[in-house]
């Protein structure tokens, strides 16, 4: 149950990494052509944004820094970004990169917003 708590706030916040970007989500349907990928800043800046989310998240739940024991709570990458090994970094990216297709299968798509 946990996990699934984390996985709803993740998509709860595409939205503010979108917008971090001039982005936004819409309905398909809606006017605007769909952004399908992000350019590597893009990338690496909601990246950064979700390893911080996740580390709140992990926090406010009660977790600490140790080694990686889900029963005692503790991640050895719950420290910030530029400590983080690149292939934990690498995960963070994967996840942001997806988003347009996360969308897509909620019959959203990923759009520029027009007042940025």
């Amino acid at each position: 149950p946990a996990f699934r708590d984390s996985n709803r706030q993740q998509a709860d916040h595409i939205p503010i990494k979108l917008r971090a970007i001039d982005c936004r989500n819409a309905a398909k349907n809606m006017p605007g052509n769909p952004v399908t990928s992000f350019s590597p800043e893009d990338v690496e800046m909601m990246a950064k944004m979700e390893h911080a989310r996740w580390n709140a998240e992990r926090f406010l739940a009660g977790w600490a820094v140790g080694p990686r024991d889900l029963e005692r709570r503790t991640s050895p990458y719950l420290v910030a970004w530029d400590d983080l090994p690149e292939e934990i970094r690498q995960y963070d990216r994967t996840t942001v990169r997806n988003i347009p297709l996360l969308l897509d299968t909620i019959g959203e798509k990923t759009v520029r917003r027009v007042d940025a």
